[in-house]
């Protein structure tokens, strides 16, 4: 049986040496595959220590988290695995947080993702992005029985897991395939979901299991900070999502009236915001997201091959 791990790095030098030590010590035979998103912090001559243990490919532009995880998934998925494990730089597994999660999805083949339970960096804490998702409306009964000490050892089913820490089955790759190029940077996770759930596939958590992910120290991303990145990012996950068309005359005309209220208000801050965001919704390549949202709709390995 082949498995495999793939690691996206950018510029991660202070966690990358850590991460691939980890991989190394799993108690399952790993097929480990690198793919650098052109970094210039001296991350590629560290992974050339490694060159005998792992497989590396070095991009010669940052394709972003889901573009490059589908250079590492299209190896892994035509080498035959049949499992593949997306794991970030910062993060750290246990020598059984591989093998645990690949027994879970042989006896839950219903599910096509599962994630254990996500730790801060010093393992004193949940995750802070993870703990939002482990909440009763998310994933139900898992923080009671936490509390109440009745954790069970199957799978717990939830409405998103940050792919921080995934084992996607080959089954899960057949049918709904790799990332949607379309996102850059973030929600690449959450469009997979959506799309694993629309061919009926589960996602999962497993709390027997843990890893943990170094990132309390991180500067707030861009991505999030900077308005105009965010409202791309929406209109990609709106148009992206394969359960609801987008209706882009409602979007439209929703931009329209917001430049006309701003204008009657003489409000000069509010006409230049919605100007912007006009100018943001009429660059988007439509047909091209309108191409990747039907391709995703259908079974297959879409976006690998």
């Amino acid at each position: 049986m082949i498995v495999a791990a793939v690691v996206v790095t950018y510029n991660g030098k202070k966690w990358i040496e850590k991460c691939i030590d980890h991989l190394l010590m799993s108690d399952v035979n790993l097929d480990i595959i690198v793919v650098d998103n052109c970094s210039s912090d001296g991350t590629k001559q560290l992974l050339k220590t490694y060159t005998d243990k792992i497989q590396i490919f070095e991009l010669e532009e940052n394709l972003g988290f889901g573009r490059a995880n589908n250079v590492g998934i299209a190896q892994a998925y035509n080498a035959g695995a049949e499992y593949v494990f997306l794991v970030n730089q910062d993060v750290y597994v246990t020598p059984s947080t591989i093998s645990l999660l690949i027994s879970a999805a042989a006896n839950e083949p219903q599910y096509g993702i599962i994630s254990p339970m996500h730790l801060n960096g010093s393992a004193t804490a949940f995750d802070r992005n993870f703990l939002q998702w482990i909440n009763d409306d998310s994933c139900p009964g898992l923080l009671s029985d936490i509390y109440l000490q009745t954790i069970k050892t199957n799978l717990y089913e939830t409405q998103f897991v940050n792919a921080a820490a995934w084992l996607i089955t080959r089954r899960c790759l057949a049918t709904v395939g790799g990332f949607n190029p379309n996102f850059l940077h973030y929600s690449e996770d959450d469009n997979y979901i959506m799309r694993a759930k629309f061919h009926n596939l589960k996602v999962g958590i497993l709390p027997t299991i843990s890893i943990r992910h170094d990132r309390e120290s991180r500067a707030r991303s861009v991505h999030f900070a900077d308005d105009d990145l965010l409202y791309k990012r929406i209109l990609v996950t709106k148009a992206s999502d394969p359960f609801a068309e987008m209706d882009l005359k409602k979007e439209r005309s929703k931009l329209i009236k917001n430049l006309l209220k701003a204008t009657l208000r003489l409000d000069k801050k509010a006409f230049a915001f919605a100007k912007n965001r006009i100018r943001i919704f009429n660059n988007a390549n439509w047909a091209q997201l309108s191409k990747s949202r039907t391709a995703s709709m259908q079974a297959g390995a879409t976006f690998i091959n």
